[in-house]
């Protein structure tokens, strides 16, 4: 298959990929890739929707500089990575900063294609638990500020606040996990 014909077809996959109706992306997350004979590739650029991307949103770069890099312990300009790792003649955009991850699924993993997605149901259960921990730390936070910073000097705080507060968030740490052990 041609690198014109192959880039044809990760089009149509993308955009097949990125259709609302399967719910498997969020905006412009996700990313496509696909191998070519000459060992470079082409994957989505950042920012570009999958569901109304076309050919020119797609970076044309080498895989070896890439993998090399993502095998690398040391730190790396990754923008003048991808500059490097441009298919020489090429105008590509810059690609995803999820390229690395293409890179090493297309050299190491001996994948041809790559097609990772953000799917909308996994993206929400994630976003969920991080703003409940965001509202915890809102919350202690704020009651720091509220009765912590201007009473924490009193003679009384420790025994009156801390001691029983530290104490009821043990017990209501200890009743959650007993009831998710005894539930399983």
């Amino acid at each position: 298959m041609t690198n014109e014909r192959r880039l044809a077809e990760l089009v149509r996959v993308s955009r097949e990929i990125g259709e609302p109706a399967l719910d498997l992306v969020v905006l412009a997350e996700g990313n496509t890739s696909t191998l070519l004979d000459d060992r470079t590739f082409f994957v989505k650029r950042s920012g570009a929707r999958l569901a109304t991307v076309e050919a020119a949103d797609f970076a044309h770069v080498r895989l070896e500089p890439l993998l090399d890099a993502a095998l690398d312990d040391r730190p790396c300009d990754v923008r003048a990575l991808f500059h490097e790792a441009q298919v020489e003649g090429s105008t590509s955009p810059r690609p995803s900063i999820e390229t690395l991850l293409h890179a090493v699924a297309l050299g190491l993993g001996e994948a041809s294609w790559v097609i990772h997605t953000h799917p909308t149901v996994l993206t929400g259960l994630l976003c969920f638990n991080a703003g409940v921990e965001l509202g915890q730390l809102t919350v202690i936070l704020t009651a720091f500020l509220v009765i912590g910073l201007p009473f924490r000097g009193k003679p009384w705080y420790r025994r009156r606040v801390v001691v029983p507060l530290s104490l009821a968030i043990a017990a209501i740490g200890l009743y959650w996990a007993i009831t998710r052990v005894m539930n399983r």
